[in-house]
């Protein structure tokens, strides 16, 4: 059984010694044993062998009782048996708290150690995750285009004369992939197309109308419906990347035919909240 004491300073440890009431030579084991530990656990300044073994054995050096109290802590499996266990010290120089203080400070450390390499290997798969996802997305974009058909041939306005007007349209919120059908109206891509078709012809008129010399098209976004919330995906039945490519050949159909509008055609966009291939 391991005897423990907090750490005594050298003249508090000679009154216990003398507590016992004992010459040298009548102590028992159990008894020097305790001393011993005791004395160990001691600050190393105040340790004195020699001086022990005067006051509690008659056959042991000072040597000889620190080695015997030594190997009786090893049997009792109190202390390591690496004869170096703290910043150089050997087992008979460092205290039992000395080891525990050690001990959960290599606890903490180890701890720390096992979180960074957990956080950095929950990274890598993440970037993993992403990079496979990306490699997907490539792969339905050009699944997509190879169904893209040529656009048909249009005779663009190439004369000047007499225009002299410049107008701007906006297109905007086709929201492409949702379908629905309610008493207030219905929507689907197939309505997106009707309708854009109809506004290319109004602004050919009006383009028509008002000597229109430089036609600016301005795309406001939210082309598709993408996939940033929950009420979206259950609304919607065509993939992101279908919805994106669908978006790029109505527009390009579509400015295509707004050739024939004006003579010079200009194009511009911004980004949107929902034209994204996830929520994040």
């Amino acid at each position: 059984m391991e005897i423990r004491s907090r750490t005594m300073t050298k003249a508090e440890f000679i009154n216990y010694v003398k507590m016992f009431n004992k010459k040298p030579g009548e102590f028992t084991d159990d008894e020097i044993y305790a001393i011993g530990v005791t004395h160990q656990e001691m600050l190393r300044a105040d340790k004195d062998w020699n001086e022990v073994a005067s006051m509690i054995v008659l056959n042991k050096t000072g040597e000889q009782l620190r080695k015997w109290v030594l190997a009786k802590r090893y049997k009792n499996g109190v202390v390591p048996k690496n004869p170096k266990v703290l910043d150089d010290k050997t087992v008979s120089e460092v205290t039992t708290k000395e080891v525990a203080k050690s001990l959960d400070e290599q606890k903490a450390e180890l701890y720390r150690e096992r979180t960074k390499l957990r956080d950095t290997y929950a990274a890598y798969r993440r970037t993993l995750r992403d990079d496979a996802r990306i490699e997907l997305f490539k792969e339905e974009i050009v699944r997509a285009a190879e169904k893209m058909s040529d656009l048909p041939k249009v005779k663009p306005m190439d004369t000047l004369e007499g225009r002299t007007t410049e107008m701007v349209v906006g297109v905007s919120d086709l929201h492409l992939g949702e379908y629905f059908t309610n008493s207030y109206n219905s929507y689907s891509p197939e309505i997106a197309v009707k309708r854009l078709t109809k506004f290319a012809a109004n602004i050919k008129d009006y383009c028509k109308k008002f000597n229109v010399k430089v036609l600016h098209v301005l795309n406001m976004g939210d082309m598709i419906s993408g996939i940033i919330h929950t009420s979206i995906r259950l609304e919607q039945t065509i993939n992101v990347v279908d919805q994106a490519m669908m978006a790029a050949e109505m527009l390009a159909e579509f400015l295509n035919t707004l050739q024939e509008a004006a003579p010079v055609v200009t194009y511009r966009s911004v980004t949107d909240n929902h034209a994204r291939l996830s929520p994040n």
